[in-house]
């Protein structure tokens, strides 16, 4: 059964998702994003801005069944990085209120300066923007964000999150900086800090949700481990052979 797992991304400087091979958390099926954010099979490609259908991507759960008013202001600052050019497929990222998604921003946007140079392993980006949602009813709901691949699973596209606030009658009544270093996620969700090139808007960390294995490295002390389980591996196969 598909559950949800804590990402303690500021204090491991990783996810706790299940690691791959290469060291990485890789995506997942867009169906088990879909369970995730509690939305209909298919609503994700149903909201694509071009024909092709997602098949992969991460996401994250801001507020986990937070109390919001009808008309409270969700506001929050994301930065949509990818590799695919100009032309290429229109890979995609997303909000979900209580499981209903509505479209965020996308890979082919063709408006003028849309698209500045990013950091590594990124090669361009929008720089960092507002997004503002309101609450359209009165009750329990989770808020989240989530970033897709659209048609093919190879070129990498990424979603900086970070500065979420809930705002109810021009007063805040719920912040999120990421600070804490955790949040509920799932597929390739880490939190990363300033060193990892493009500055947090507010406080020092920030979330990066990606489509494909993460940027961000293992650190030493779980290489190590990692390390070292090969090695008691290949002697044991060599007093076995």
């Amino acid at each position: 059964m598909f559950c949800r797992k804590l990402i303690l991304g500021a204090v491991m400087g990783m996810s706790m998702n299940a690691v791959n091979a290469a060291g990485f958390v890789p995506s997942v099926p867009v169906a088990d994003l879909e369970l995730f954010f509690g939305a209909a099979p298919g609503a994700i490609s149903a909201i694509s801005p071009s024909a092709d259908p997602a098949t992969e991507g991460s996401g994250i759960i801001i507020t986990d069944s937070f109390s919001f008013q009808a008309g409270d202001i969700l506001s929050f600052d994301y930065n949509f990085m990818t590799n695919e050019r100009p032309g290429g497929l229109d890979d995609y990222a997303f909000v979900s209120f209580g499981g209903n998604l509505s479209f965020l921003d996308h890979a082919q946007d063709t408006a003028p300066g849309y698209y500045v140079p990013s950091v590594a392993p990124y090669q361009e980006e929008t720089g960092y923007k507002n997004f503002s949602y309101i609450a359209p009813a009165t009750g329990i709901f989770e808020f989240g964000v989530g970033v897709v691949d659209a048609w093919d699973e190879w070129v990498e596209t990424g979603l900086l999150i970070d500065n979420f606030t809930v705002i109810r009658n021009d007063a805040e009544v719920h912040s999120n900086s990421f600070e804490t270093g955790e949040l509920m996620g799932i597929g390739d969700a880490s939190i990363v800090d300033v060193f990892f090139g493009t500055p947090p808007t507010d406080g020092g960390f920030q979330v990066l949700v990606t489509t494909a294995p993460s940027p961000v490295p293992l650190p030493p002390a779980v290489w190590l481990l990692f390390s070292g389980m090969g090695a008691l591996l290949a002697f044991s196969r060599r007093k076995h052979g």
